[in-house]
């Protein structure tokens, strides 16, 4: 053993006088590349190749991050016009390039438009740069205020996807559809006669959005005692849901564990229509086919089991529990489409950037806005959207309402 480890002090010094002449042959060559090497290098990005960029290397290279060394350890690129450039990699786009470099200057991030924080703290994070925190390479989180962006996604791009979502619902409405209907049927029963529409035309209205019911102690029995319809017709969506995967596997109907829960709640989360996909269960009894009644049925029997289930406390009460807390988080989460398209901000011409994309994803699939009304007229009824939040003892349902036109689909 002592020889051994004779042999590796030997080894050891001998690795020391080896280090000490490559410090020496490091810092020779570290002369020869300041020499070399130019202070400001071209960069190009994988998105707008031809753009470069002009980084100044020694602000990357203070923070010792990845493009740094990708720069210090690569032989530059010549582009067609003769100049030497490098290419930042596939992670890099030019945006986020430049949200970099003002960031590393400014010390606070500093997003470029195009980019998010979620996207900007990835690549930092790839770069090995630390935001927010304490190393010593750091950069600190944008400043309090709306002129510092802080979303992961941009305001106009997160309107632009909640009015798709909005307009997909729109357009898979089974009410609505029964009511474009009623009036050259044969029989207006079902209810659909007392909206304002005809067979080409339709009012619909945005609905605030309902309270929490009030509780002193326990919220979901007291969402299950009062079942405000809000969480009735949730729930029936629920079921409806539930009857759904049921026809793939006829014991899931039955199923009343936390991993037939979890799967059922995946259904939801992975719906196209988000916190909307209860809109395409909204039907008008009277024009049901026989097979949607059985599935109307079935999930209403859904419904009525869990608020029993709660009520009397029973064997499956997790499962219970977990559906009526599941509705109500989808009412929390809901976007405010009342106060999002109203038109208190609207221009002149009842205009706001809100109602323009909503009239934008309408158009797209086939529907035209015709006009927005924000007074409550007494002589127009319109359906409500979405149509779990209508309750006549509820004045929030009076929110803007617009004229749709569909004669474009039908």
């Amino acid at each position: 053993m002592g020889k051994g480890f004779s042999r590796r002090l030997g080894i050891f010094g001998a690795a020391m006088s080896a280090a000490s002449k490559a410090d020496s042959d490091t810092s020779t060559s570290s002369k020869r590349m300041k020499l070399t090497h130019p202070r400001y290098v071209l960069v190009s990005c994988f998105d707008e190749p031809e753009k470069l960029v002009d980084v100044d290397c020694s602000l990357i290279e203070s923070v010792g991050c990845r493009l740094w060394l990708l720069i210090k350890n690569s032989e530059p690129e010549v582009c067609a016009s003769g100049k030497l450039f490098y290419r930042a990699g596939s992670i890099m786009t030019r945006s986020m390039l430049v949200t970099f470099l003002r960031s590393l200057s400014l010390g606070e991030l500093s997003l470029s438009k195009g980019v998010t924080i979620g996207e900007a703290l990835k690549v930092f994070h790839y770069e090995g740069v630390d935001v927010g925190g304490k190393a010593s390479n750091r950069v600190d989180m944008p400043s309090h205020g709306i002129a510092f962006s802080k979303r992961d996604l941009r305001v106009s791009e997160a309107i632009d996807k909640l009015c798709s979502k909005i307009a997909d619902a729109i357009v898979q409405w089974p009410r609505l559809e029964s009511t474009l209907d009623a009036p050259i049927s044969e029989s207006e029963e079902g209810g659909t006669s007392c909206f304002t529409a005809t067979a080409t035309r339709a009012w619909v209205r945005f609905a605030g959005k309902p309270h929490q019911v009030q509780s002193d102690g326990d919220a979901i029995l007291a969402l299950a005692t009062q079942q405000p319809r809000w969480l009735s017709d949730g729930l029936v969506a629920l079921g409806m849901m539930l009857v759904n995967l049921s026809y793939r596997d006829a014991s899931f109907l039955k199923l009343r564990d936390e991993e037939a829960f979890k799967k059922l709640w995946g259904c939801v989360e992975d719906d196209p229509l988000g916190c909307f996909f209860g809109v395409k269960m909204d039907f008008c009894k009277a024009s049901l086919t026989d097979k949607t009644r059985s599935k109307v049925a079935k999930a209403e029997k859904f419904a009525n089991e869990v608020r029993s289930g709660i009520l009397n406390n029973s064997p499956n009460l997790a499962y219970y529990r977990a559906a009526v807390m599941s509705v109500d988080y989808v009412r929390r989460i809901s976007p405010l489409c009342a106060r999002l398209f109203n038109g208190a901000c609207a221009d002149d011409s009842g205009n706001t950037p809100e109602r323009s994309a909503l009239k934008k994803a309408l158009k797209m699939r086939g529907v035209n806005v015709v006009r927005w009304q924000d007074s409550r007229d007494p002589g127009v009824r319109p359906l409500v959207f979405p149509p779990s939040w209508s309750d006549r003892s509820n004045s929030s349902c009076y929110g803007p309402s617009m004229l749709l036109s569909f004669e474009n689909l039908l």
